[in-house]
C-alpha cells in the first residue's frame, strides 16, 4: 500500500528521525544539543506539506483505506505517536481533519492494545510515566538508557 510505505519512509524521516531525534533522543540519550535549524526546517518547510497531503487523505473518513483499520492507518498513527512522545502534536487549527483522525486512531489503538494486554500500559503518556517513575534514567554522559 502506498500510504503505508509513505508513512514508513517520509513521515518517519521527518517525525522519528527528525523531531524525536532532535527533541528527545539527542538531548536525553546522547547528551547532545538539538539542531534548532534542522527542527525549524522540518516544522516550517517540510512537515506542513506532508500534513496538507494527509489532511486531503483523511477527508473525514474513519480509516485511510476502506472501512476498517489497516496497516496504512497503523503506520501513519505510529509516526505521530512517536512524535507525541517528543512533544509534537498536529495542531487542530491547522489540520483539523488529520488531528481528529489521529486522536480517534490513537484512542482506538491504545484501547485495543490495553485490552489485549489486560492493562493500561500502552496508553498515551506511558513513556513519560516510565521515565518520571525512575524505571529508566539517562546515565552521566547520556549514552544510553539504563534500567
Amino acid at each position: 500500500m502506498w500510504i503505508e510505505e509513505y508513512a514508513d519512509t517520509r513521515l518517519q524521516e521527518l517525525l522519528l528521525h527528525g523531531i524525536v531525534m532532535e527533541w528527545m533522543i539527542k538531548p536525553l540519550v546522547y547528551g547532545q544539543p538539538t539542531d534548532a535549524q534542522r527542527v525549524a526546517t522540518i516544522l516550517g518547510d517540510e512537515l506542513p506539506r506532508e500534513l496538507a497531503y494527509l489532511e486531503g487523505q483523511v477527508d473525514s473518513k474513519p480509516f485511510l483505506v476502506g472501512a476498517r483499520l489497516t496497516i496504512a492507518d497503523i503506520a501513519v498513527v505510529t509516526a505521530f505517536i512517536n512524535a507525541k512522545y517528543a512533544g509534537y502534536e498536529v495542531a487542530p487549527e491547522r489540520s483539523p481533519g488529520l488531528a481528529s483522525y489521529l486522536q480517534c486512531l490513537m484512542a482506538l489503538t491504545a484501547g485495543r492494545a490495553a485490552d489485549a494486554a489486560g492493562s493500561g500500559v500502552f496508553r498515551t503518556g506511558a513513556a513519560e510515566q516510565v521515565v518520571s517513575a525512575g524505571i529508566f534514567r539517562v546515565p552521566p554522559g547520556g549514552r544510553r538508557w539504563t534500567a
